[in-house]
């Protein structure tokens, strides 16, 4: 009856049961003897029934106070919507004993909340890394091997690290770190006796401005093929896909396509970097606070301190000027800056049919809100919001590999939240998904960052099993466990870095409904319709309203002899006694025909009226009087001697069972465990005693060996002066004979080769007279036998002559000029002819080319007159040409300017009429060439 005022209770009564009315006046009795009114002790028993339950869900909000439960506990989530999470609990003087800390290392962290993270874990669990403040102002990243426990410290960080993270992979380990000036350090980490770590790449950004949240975050890359191992420098390997954010900007980097490029360990400024990294910055809003990347490396979700989160598509092609970064969608899933985001994807339990990004958790207002939504039609499925009513709330959220756990820590009380989401898959799809559970563990400091190492499946024992059987050291019975989950963190706290072991019981199966009557705001609309008729019967001539007052009588009467005089005519009695009436009801079921029954309808009625009538009254009188000054008194008078009587069974009960555990129990197993430790304390003397002194004997042979050692070496150290110093007599007197022989040698190699390049450049030059006479000499001829023979012998012996020229300038290397002079004649004979006798390697090599950018604009121009001819040969040169222009020289851009649209007018005219010929597609990607340079000249102007 919590929350029911008696008067209200009263006239609902009087409403339900129509008292005062004519009770059948609006109900049909049908053929089969029923009515479609419900009786009045039905409505009377579901009233109480209800009214037990009035304030406890809400059909909206489910409001969860966990001082109401007890710490370790899983409490179940029944709210379909929207819950709320009361956090005020009380400070616990001590740790569960569900949760187990170590230290790790003694150091203080400032108890403030970031956006990135202090601390992180690789995925194989062998490396930790946490950040560190050095004195002289500048950051450092300590890292722990957890196997050796061999550590190294990561300095040179400009500014305070403001984000770390490990690669997703477990092959290698590869760290990266940002500081509060947004400079991107990445580093290799390696195992050489110790802990060694190389710089993979360094971005400066030389900003003196700090305070904006700097991130890091990479690729969780899974690939297709699940056997796929990824190699070194392979550039499909997306798990060094790596994001990282600075303001407003977010920076894609594929480390193994930089690391082909640039080499390991380059150090690179903002904006040098052109291949590997794509930036994004106009499409985002505010400032990038937390961030994600698919599996699939296709699409990151970038959210932004303005609420909004932005969907960036990712292009992977190699091609820098083809990669096109654009968004595809914008979400925001809170009013404020968004915390953080996880989607819920299981990295652990891999399937090859299974489906990401299917659902995403968000977290706003430093993730006192958290929201579930259905990714495929961007709607929120639940919401849960912690509410300190008046307390301070910051909590710092992380989600495990499984997608099944998400942790919170509350900076601000010392509590650890555990949150359980139940999902349900069919075919490597997730239908459904849910906040569960919620548990909380309280904590001795605040814990300012951590990592979810692992969440695993366990069996462990209840607390008094586990007491019992480490006093009996026996009855190991694995039917006594219990099964669980172990979830396991790495943290910074204010005052040290520990590992946290905690088991918790998450709640089973699919996540339970509210009951219809419970969770509907209408109390009628789930109560049920039964009916009751009544007959005389022949053997008892009372009234239905003597029965009544008969079983109230007799049920009175009952009650008497066990309760005080304050408890009768409680509300508890009343409903006992509509209960005996509707059992008793049941004799006057109809046994006589339909004409029976009419005849006795009508007495029936008034009977029925009666009984109304008699049980409002009582029903008043009880409810007014009764609820108000007894059923609360008689109430806490049965709970205070209950909880008299409890404490009292307990300290009798407390007492002797401890008694008899000291007596029987720890005396003897304490005797035991005391004669076993002195035995196992000898034993483990005496192997000490002995491993001591085979240490000892081992030290000091390696204390002799390394004297011997020092000896050796300072002997070594002699010789080598020594030899050193012979060496150097001998090499002064043999560089004065060398010096010498090579004096010699030298005059006489000189006169030998000018010797021979004089007969060499005269038996050229005939070669060169006799080759090209003989060439005029058969051209003249051809063109002799010709009908314009004699109009072109003018121009062939000119042709004639330049080439001998032409030939002479190629053959003393002077290139440019020889260009010049095949050009300036306006032949394409002798160009051709040119090109041929030409080198082409030497030509366009990769460091420089010996002809201007005015000779090759008037090649590309004369070769580009007819390219059916000669194809191979003028394709070579174009290509070759067009890649050695410079576009950002002025006068290469108004030279490209005049000779661009007639060149590229060739080409396409060539591909039009010659769609079959073996050369189409590289004419084809000429093209493609010229109008790529077309349009950079024409963006610069």
């Amino acid at each position: 009856m919590n929350g029911l005022d008696p008067n209200e209770a009263t006239e609902t009564l009087k409403n339900l049961l129509k008292v005062g009315q004519p009770l059948l006046s609006s109900s049909v009795i049908d053929g089969s003897g029923k009515t479609d009114t419900p009786s009045s002790v039905s409505l009377l028993q579901q009233l109480f029934a209800t009214a037990a339950n009035v304030g406890s869900i809400s059909g909206m909000e489910q409001l969860v106070e966990l001082r109401a439960s007890p710490e370790g506990e899983a409490i179940p989530l029944v709210a379909q919507k929207d819950v709320r999470i009361d956090v005020r609990v009380d400070k616990a003087e001590y740790l569960n004993n569900k949760v187990k800390i170590r230290n790790i290392v003694d150091l203080g962290w400032e108890n403030k909340f970031t956006y990135g993270n202090q601390i992180a874990e690789h995925c194989s669990r062998g490396y930790l890394a946490y950040t560190l403040k050095m004195a002289s102002g500048c950051g450092g990243v300590r890292i722990i091997n957890t196997n050796t426990n061999c550590r190294a410290l990561i300095k040179g960080i400009q500014g305070h690290v403001a984000d770390l993270a490990f690669a997703h992979i477990k092959s290698e380990v590869i760290l990266a770190v940002v500081d509060d000036f947004g400079n991107l350090y990445i580093y290799q980490i390696g195992e050489d006796g110790g802990i060694s770590y190389f710089p993979l790449l360094q971005i400066n950004r030389h900003h003196k401005t700090t305070g904006e949240p700097n991130r890091v975050i990479w690729c969780k890359y899974i690939p297709d093929d699940f056997e796929y191992v990824p190699q070194n420098n392979d550039q499909d390997n997306f798990s060094k896909l790596l994001m990282a954010s600075h303001k407003g900007q977010c920076e894609f980097y594929y480390v193994d396509m930089i690391q082909t490029r640039y080499g390991q360990g380059v150090v690179l400024d903002e904006g040098d970097l052109k291949t590997g990294c794509d930036v994004v910055s106009s499409v985002i809003p505010g400032v990038v606070t937390e961030g994600s990347i698919a599996p699939e490396a296709t699409t990151a979700a970038v959210a932004t301190s303005t609420g909004v989160t932005k969907f960036i598509k990712l292009n992977m092609t190699q091609d820098p000027e083809k990669r096109q970064l654009q968004s595809i969608h914008e979400w925001a899933p809170h009013q404020g800056p968004i915390s953080s985001i996880f989607f819920l994807d299981d990295h652990q339990s891999l399937e090859a049919d299974a489906r990401f990004w299917e659902y995403v958790v968000t977290g706003a207002d430093e993730n006192r809100e958290l929201k579930l939504w259905d990714c495929a039609s961007w709607t929120c499925r639940q919401t849960l919001r912690f509410d300190g009513f008046g307390r301070e709330v910051c909590l710092k959220a992380r989600m495990d590999l499984s997608s099944n756990y998400i942790i919170l820590s509350d900076l601000s009380n010392n509590i650890l939240y555990i949150i359980q989401i139940h999902r349900e898959t069919e075919n490597g799809s997730t239908v459904s998904a849910s906040f569960a559970s919620i548990a909380y563990f309280h904590l001795t400091f605040p814990v300012i960052s951590f990592t979810v190492s692992s969440v695993s499946y366990c069996k462990f024992k209840p607390m008094e099993e586990h007491i019992l059987n480490i006093l009996e050291r026996e009855d190991d019975d694995e039917s006594k466990k219990l099964e669980g989950v172990l979830v396991e963190l790495c943290w910074l706290t204010t005052k040290s870095l520990q590992h946290c072991s905690i088991i918790y019981r998450p709640v089973k199966g699919p996540q339970p409904k509210l009951p219809r009557s419970l969770a509907s705001p209408e109390l009628g609309a789930s109560l049920p319709e039964p009916a009751i008729l009544y007959r005389r019967s022949e053997s008892d001539a009372s009234s239905p309203s003597k029965e009544v007052a008969d079983i109230l009588q007799q049920t009175e009467s009952e009650e008497n002899a066990n309760t005080t005089p304050e408890e009768k005519n409680s509300p508890n009695d009343l409903a006992k006694a509509c209960e005996k009436l509707q059992n008793q009801s049941a004799a006057y079921a109809p046994t006589t025909n339909s004409d029976d029954l009419q005849r006795s309808f009508a007495t029936v009625t008034l009977n029925v009226d009666e009984v109304s009538r008699e049980l409002g009254v009582q029903l008043t009188r009880s409810l007014t009087n009764d609820v108000r000054e007894v059923i609360a008194p008689a109430v806490q008078t049965s709970i205070n001697k209950i909880g008299e009587d409890c404490k009292l069974a307990f300290l009798t009960e407390a007492r002797q069972t401890t008694r008899d555990a000291v007596g029987q129990v720890i005396c003897p197993t304490f005797e035991r465990i005391t004669q076993k430790l002195f035995v196992d304390l000898t034993n483990t003397m005496n192997v000490g005693m002995k491993q001591l002194l085979e240490k000892m004997e081992t030290h000091l042979e390696a204390r002799a060996k390394e004297r011997l050692e020092v000896n050796k070496k300072h002997l070594e150290e002699t010789m080598v002066v020594a030899a050193n110093n012979m060496v150097k007599s001998i090499n002064r007197s043999f560089e004065h004979t060398v010096v010498e022989s090579m004096l010699q040698c030298k005059e006489a190699l000189t006169t030998v080769v000018a010797n021979e390049m004089a007969k060499y450049d005269k038996s050229l030059k005939e070669t060169i007279r006799e080759e090209v006479s003989k060439a005029i000499q058969a051209e003249k001829r051809a063109v002799m036998a010709s009908p314009a023979g004699s109009l072109s012998s003018v121009d062939s012996n000119r042709n004639a002559t330049v080439l001998y020229e032409i030939t002479h300038l190629l053959s003393k290397n002077e290139v440019r000029t020889a260009f010049s002079k095949a050009l300036s004649v306006s032949d394409l004979d002798v160009l051709i002819q040119t090109l041929r006798l030409a080198e082409h390697k030497s030509i366009f090599k990769r460091d420089r080319c010996p002809l201007t950018p005015q000779v090759l604009v008037a090649l590309i121009q004369q070769l580009s007159a007819d390219i059916l001819t000669h194809t191979q040969l003028k394709l070579k040169y174009l290509e070759d040409a067009m890649m050695t222009l410079d576009a950002q020289d002025e006068v290469t851009r108004q030279l490209l300017l005049r000779i661009l649209p007639s060149f590229i007018e060739s080409l396409k005219n060539f591909l039009k009429t010659n769609p079959n010929h073996a050369e189409y597609r590289r004419v084809d990607r000429l093209r493609s060439m010229a109008e790529l340079y077309t349009d950079r000249v024409s963006a610069i102007y």
